[in-house]
């Protein structure tokens, strides 16, 4: 009741066609997830993780040169190497 009425992106009884306008143009202004690559590679098995190389170590691959015409990756510290778009 009240949160969905103080909601800033439904509430006051916005019409469906204006929050769908509001997030196409804030979703325009965003760039792809920093985490979406891998997420996608676990949430794809079910939450399990890709099989063990032959050393017994288990990768999550990146695609870096195949992610928005990204050839070359940079440094993040916390959040590893991240693609340059």
């Amino acid at each position: 009741g009240a949160q969905k009425a103080l909601n800033a992106h439904v509430g006051a009884g916005r019409p469906k066609e204006e929050f769908v306008a509001m997030r196409q143009a804030r979703d325009a202004t965003l760039g792809m997830p920093r985490l979406i690559i891998p997420s996608l590679q676990v949430n794809m098995r079910a939450g399990h993780m890709p099989e063990p190389e032959d050393d017994g170590t288990t990768f999550l691959k990146v695609p870096m040169n195949r992610l928005c015409g990204a050839v070359s990756c940079r440094w993040t510290g916390f959040l590893g190497w991240q693609a340059v778009c």
